[in-house]
């Protein structure tokens, strides 16, 4: 059920040709399904990880609202609106994350790209070798926004990725919690962080290429 619904909202999204209306109602239901899919996500976890749940969504919340503050300097009238609209689908991709089973699970589409490692070991270190590979292009772009950025927004920058840090933490240890037992259960956690840096990256990409155009 969270598969379904999750590959359903990731169809609501922002394509280029949408004028505001078209992308306020595209967020309207993004919204909605975020909060579909979380309440489906948190009934099908152990009672003992629903309140690091609760604590995560308010994470996420406060982390894009100094994220998409920050991107209002970008002189136009959608820039909020934009940021919004690929927060919430990165969101969306990262509560579908919740279901093991799912076949739309990036987290299990990570460990497939090394499927040439034979061993545990090998596993894990072409995963963490992604995973630095993966922050180094973050940190690029953290520094490039900045560039970017008006200095009355930079602080707002700065506290979306303290923000993001603890919430992307929290998120991949309850999804490492919640398949525990599972063949991946070992490398969960790195591929999720994998996932969400490399998402995150493309936020911060997408909003300083629209100051330079």
């Amino acid at each position: 059920m969270i598969l379904s619904l999750g590959l359903r909202a990731l169809l609501v999204l922002q394509a280029t040709s949408c004028n505001a209306a078209c992308q306020q109602d595209s967020l309207t239901q993004q919204e909605l399904a975020i909060q579909q899919a979380t309440m489906l996500a948190r009934a099908n976890l152990d009672s003992s990880l629903r309140a690091t749940m609760d604590s995560n969504a308010r994470q996420w919340q406060r982390y894009r609202a100094f994220e998409c503050g920050a991107s209002e300097t970008f002189n136009q009238r959608d820039a909020r609106l934009q940021c919004r609209l690929m927060a919430n689908h990165d969101r969306l991709r990262a509560l579908v994350m919740l279901n093991p089973d799912s076949n739309f699970n990036p987290a299990s589409a990570r460990v497939s790209m090394c499927k040439q490692a034979e061993t545990t070991t090998a596993i894990r270190q072409c995963v963490d070798s992604a995973l630095v590979r993966s922050r180094t292009q973050l940190d690029r772009a953290i520094n490039e926004a900045e560039r970017a950025l008006a200095s009355s927004k930079r602080a707002s920058l700065d506290s979306a990725g303290q923000v993001w840090g603890d919430y992307a933490r929290q998120f991949c240890a309850l999804i490492e919690d919640s398949m525990e037992g599972a063949t991946m259960a070992p490398f969960v956690n790195q591929t999720c962080l994998l996932n969400l840096q490399d998402e995150r990256t493309a936020l911060l990409h997408a909003y300083t290429k629209s100051r330079r155009s």
